[in-house]
């Protein structure tokens, strides 16, 4: 089911990687980045935003650093980077978002 943006600053560019799962929680079910996120207190549109305009390495250590704050996904190292890695796969990288420049008229 796609989700519709029910408020201002839900931005559907970044459902894609919203939605991806993170890992499957302790409790058995799967944790997405916006159950993460909403967990651990964080506006996820905000979060996601931010994490599309940032360099990869910024980007990376960013999720790195929320993900060991998110008891739920206790990965090991090599497992939380191949995460990682697929989950800013999913950002629409800031140039992609930026508006398309309009071509001047012609005279």
């Amino acid at each position: 089911m796609a989700r519709t943006t029910a408020h201002p600053g839900q931005d559907p560019n970044y459902d894609r990687f919203l939605d991806a799962t993170v890992v499957e929680d302790g409790r058995g079910t799967t944790a997405t980045v916006l159950s993460m996120l909403c967990r651990l207190d964080i506006d996820p549109w905000g979060e996601a935003a931010g994490l599309a305009r940032m360099q990869e390495s910024q980007a990376r250590r960013r999720l790195a650093d929320m993900m060991s704050l998110f008891a739920d996904a206790s990965l090991p190292t090599t497992a939380r980077d191949k995460v990682i890695s697929r989950l800013l796969s999913f950002l629409p990288r800031h140039a992609a978002l930026a508006p398309t420049p309009t071509p001047c008229p012609s005279r």
